[in-house]
């Protein structure tokens, strides 16, 4: 058994792996994605509440000092901003302090994106400057669900389509939170920041490899047909051979079950 301060060490030490990796399941994901709609939104990650703020030293200073408008609670952390499918599968996220206005994301995100995508926001992240850029250097559409009184206001079916593809995010957003422990233990903000991108590349692995799997029931009875369980998200467009397509299926699932096993159970006891 890893000791804590043994497990953080190693944690540290693939940090830059689990970070290429996100980044080349990433790229896949998009070249999967033919629709070509992405969302962006964020969620608030406490490192605790503000009356303990002064004496934490993850995070120190007025810049992480956020609100949560739903909760009507403030807290001392970080955003997470996630560019996702419309599926809720994250391919590209971002760190900023908890304070940070939504449209600084704009700046800090890559949107490394096909051409002629489209990514819905909220209201928040309104730039006409940056989506200007992005459409006319890139292509890419940025759709923002516009405020009542905005000079750009949408079409009512417009909007509905916005408030429509945001809802899976949400759900992805609530998945994630589920695989966090009661308290998340670090001594340096990168630290936690990087036990936090575990979670979220864990996460991606079970929505787009195990969403439809349970390993063991799988590995207990493998004639099991293609008809009684569907291809996850990633391999249904994979053209060819059945048998084929339901091996590569299985072994995308040992690769992905082996990975969550060394993080998750390991994190969540820690």
């Amino acid at each position: 058994m890893l000791s804590n301060g043994r497990l953080c060490r190693r944690l540290h030490q693939i940090a830059a792996l689990r970070s290429a990796l996100f980044h080349q399941l990433g790229m896949v994901f998009k070249d999967a994605n033919t629709d070509r709609q992405y969302v962006l939104a964020s969620f608030p990650v406490a490192v605790c509440d503000t009356i303990r703020s002064s004496r934490t030293k993850i995070v120190q200073g007025e810049a992480f000092r956020g609100d949560m408008p739903s909760k009507k609670r403030y807290f001392s952390g970080v955003r997470v901003y996630v560019l996702a499918t419309v599926d809720g599968i994250p391919v590209e996220l971002v760190f900023l302090p908890g304070r940070r206005h939504d449209v600084k994301v704009l700046k800090e995100m890559p949107f490394h994106l096909p051409s002629y995508s489209e990514i819905f926001s909220d209201s928040a992240v309104t730039d006409y400057t940056i989506e200007a850029a992005l459409s006319g250097a890139d292509g890419i559409a940025l759709r923002p669900v516009r405020k009542g009184n905005s000079k750009r206001a949408d079409k009512p079916w417009v909007n509905y389509i916005k408030h429509y593809s945001r809802k899976q995010i949400k759900t992805a957003f609530s998945e994630i939170t589920e695989l966090f422990p009661q308290h998340i233990q670090a001594v340096i903000s990168e630290g936690f920041l990087i036990k936090v991108s575990f979670f979220i590349y864990a996460f991606t692995l079970q929505k787009a490899f195990l969403s439809n799997y349970e390993t063991g029931f799988i590995l207990l009875k493998p004639q099991r047909t293609l008809r009684n369980n569907p291809l996850p998200p990633l391999l249904r467009g994979i053209k060819g051979d059945a048998e084929n397509a339901e091996m590569i299926s299985y072994l995308c699932v040992l690769s992905a079950s082996s990975a969550l096993s060394v993080v998750m159970k390991k994190l969540r006891r820690r």
